[in-house]
């Protein structure tokens, strides 16, 4: 073979073994960056200003809520839910609010919000309670749980054949992203993510999450409510959340859905029932 011949070989040999690290090394780095707290390094994911989310403040109007040490639910969280919003608006998201003022909304009319603009995520924020003043922490909800209707929706959206089974795991993915954020932010009690049945998060065709941000019957949980440094804290670290799952599914919109057999338990517990 010629000395022309044998560097032309190596050249086209460099350039296929290039080509194979690019494929496997590229989703692990965005794996990498996607479960870290930094940036991740493509420019073009940082532009979410395609991107769209619905902030529910949970209750409003007539129903208050639950209410402890002079603090009362429907009114922290629509406290919280500006203060999300003002940090996503800051980084280019969309966002829209289920209520931006004290107004009553049916569970069915929040979730119609997020399915009729066809939302990117949909968050509900909420305050614990307990007859016990020792309990504290956060907590956060997802639904793996689908109606028909809900299905047909979903299908339709990331356009997957009519006969395919998959399960969607974008909700347990956006839940995990948020909840791991908030504690460590907080220092708050971890006090799991977990399964449920709350319409808010069940009946909606987006990725939806539910956060208890804390108990408002623990005096320090509380206290620290009341404070504007550490309600911007909780605020900021909801948003860091939500923008590294908006990042990943940029990059991949089917990301969390499997297509075929059902996926092994992922240890996550399972929720008491209990009303939104």
């Amino acid at each position: 073979m010629s000395t022309l011949g044998t560097f032309r070989s190596l050249l086209s040999m460099g350039a296929l073994f290039g080509a194979v690290l690019c494929f496997l090394e590229v989703p692990l780095v965005f794996e990498h960056q996607i479960d870290s707290d930094s940036v991740p390094p493509y420019a073009w994911l940082n532009d979410l200003k395609r991107c769209l989310v619905v902030i529910d403040a949970g209750h409003g109007g007539k129903d208050g809520g639950t209410a402890g040490h002079g603090l009362q639910e429907k009114n922290v969280t629509l406290d919280l839910a500006k203060r999300v919003e003002k940090q996503l608006i800051e980084r280019g998201v969309k966002v829209s609010m289920t209520r931006s003022a004290d107004e009553f909304l049916e569970l069915d009319e929040r979730c119609d919000i997020a399915n009729n603009i066809s939302a990117d995520a949909f968050l509900s924020l909420h305050l614990n309670a307990s007859l016990a003043p020792e309990p504290n922490g956060i907590e956060t909800y997802f639904s793996s749980k689908r109606t028909l209707g809900d299905i047909t929706a979903l299908r339709k959206k990331l356009s997957l054949p009519a006969e395919s089974e998959f399960h969607d795991q974008r909700n347990v993915f956006l839940a995990e992203a948020l909840h791991r954020r908030s504690c460590r932010a907080t220092e708050a009690e971890d006090r799991g993510v977990r399964d449920s049945n709350f319409i808010v998060v069940m009946h909606t065709v987006c990725p939806a999450v539910l956060i208890e941000c804390g108990y408002l019957t623990n005096v320090a949980e509380a206290e620290n409510l009341k404070g504007t440094a550490y309600k911007d804290k909780l605020a900021r670290a909801i948003a860091d959340g939500l923008c590294h799952y908006l990042r990943a599914t940029q990059l991949n919109p089917q990301r969390g859905i499997i297509i075929g057999a059902a996926p092994k338990p992922n240890g996550v517990a399972p929720a008491a029932e209990k009303p939104d």
